[in-house]
């Protein structure tokens, strides 16, 4: 387990319903842990219903049980909490309860920008408790988690013995044992209560992506579409389309834009296995600027080769020619990256040479599939 403590800011997320319980239970969990979570920032995610139930019962000045709890056990919690009503955001948004279809895609796009700053922090440990709230927003906090969470961040559920769940008074166990009664009139004592607080495993998805990826502030629905069509590209379950036509690479609703020249030389990879730029003679860089000028347009509208091109192919000991090869191969290894993060470019990009002069795509170019509105008969062959 990481020791959070080694983080200068300490976060707590609490998803809260009705019960203003969950969330004294599981700080007074998180401090009989060893080590302690000690949260120096709490952040409360809630309905208007569930604001006005946590400032009245939690932090009313003196008599809240979130002071009370402060004070007894010593804990030195933050003295300002975050309180997150779902909808907020949004102008007249704020909802009193989760009923509709909105209301739920609401709170989750709440839950998800609440989680999703706080892990944007890489000074930041956070911990989400999916205690309270309804099913739904419980869903969605381990769900949000799940996609940003990095390896300091941790997910737990607090747990009470029987018979304190029927106890309405019971908040934490007080420092000083007190008799209390359960809903039939029986009393307790609650020294025998047990705040149970199991470590709730998650995988973390979002370690597999890169960041930017994901851009911020997407609705939540918006970040599962994203991570829908990236992961299936990037496992390895679905190609991508070199749409010749289009000039660009397609991954189901992801679009990387290519120009004219990049498409013709991906292209030419794609149907050659590979450049050698240490043998190249003068002919066979002639041969490519045949490729892209003739054999391309037969899906791309007008020239994609320009004049400095052809210039550079017909230059002595061609080094314009490499020069503008290996510009072309990064060219189309950013677009990717911009797009598909560095899993995409080591899955689809283009292989530059290290000492064999040899420029080719990633797997051969297995992975790609060609849309052209003519497909060529035959593989290009260099003479020699």
């Amino acid at each position: 387990m990481i020791d959070a403590n080694k983080y200068p800011k300490r976060a707590l997320v609490v998803v809260f319903g009705t019960t203003p319980a969950v969330v004294t239970e599981t700080i007074f969990g998180l401090a009989q842990r060893t080590p302690q979570f000690i949260p120096t920032e709490i952040h409360i995610i809630t309905t208007l219903h569930g604001e006005r139930i946590a400032r009245q019962r939690l932090f009313e000045p003196e008599t809240g049980s979130y002071w009370r709890l402060s004070g007894e056990y010593r804990l030195h919690l933050p003295k300002e909490v975050y309180i997150h009503v779902a909808g907020a955001e949004e102008p007249g948004c704020a909802i009193e309860d989760l009923r509709t279809s909105q209301q739920n895609q609401l709170s989750a796009n709440t839950i998800g920008r609440v989680i999703e700053t706080l892990a944007a922090d890489p000074d930041c440990a956070m911990h989400v408790s999916l205690a309270g709230g309804r099913k739904t927003m419980s869903y969605y906090a381990g769900y949000a988690l799940s996609i940003y969470g990095r390896v300091q961040d941790s997910l737990s559920h607090v747990l009470v013995n029987d018979p304190f769940e029927d106890v309405p008074e019971f908040e934490y166990p007080p420092f000083e044992p007190r008799m209390m009664m359960q809903r039939n009139g029986t009393q307790i004592l609650s020294s025998n209560a047990h705040v149970d607080l199991p470590e709730v495993p998650f995988v973390r998805i979002g370690a597999a992506l890169d960041r930017k990826l994901i851009p911020r502030g997407l609705d939540f629905s918006k970040v599962i579409e994203r991570i829908d069509a990236l992961l299936p590209i990037l496992t390895g379950h679905a190609p991508i389309i070199l749409d010749v036509k289009d000039r660009s690479l397609r991954a189901g609703t992801i679009q990387i834009r290519l120009d004219n020249q990049t498409t013709g030389f991906y292209w030419y990879l794609l149907e050659n296995k590979e450049l050698d730029t240490y043998t190249c003679t003068a002919a066979q860089a002639e041969n490519l600027l045949d490729f892209m000028f003739r054999a391309a347009p037969t899906g791309i509208d007008g020239r994609i080769a320009d004049g400095k091109f052809a210039k550079a192919c017909k230059e002595p000991g061609l080094q314009a020619f490499v020069k503008r090869i290996t510009k072309l191969a990064s060219s189309i290894n950013h677009a990717l990256t911009e797009q598909l993060g560095q899993a995409g470019r080591h899955r689809f990009g283009v292989l530059t040479p290290q000492k064999n002069g040899k420029y080719r795509l990633s797997g051969d170019g297995k992975n790609v599939k060609i849309l052209a509105s003519e497909r060529r008969s035959r593989k290009l062959h260099l003479p020699t």
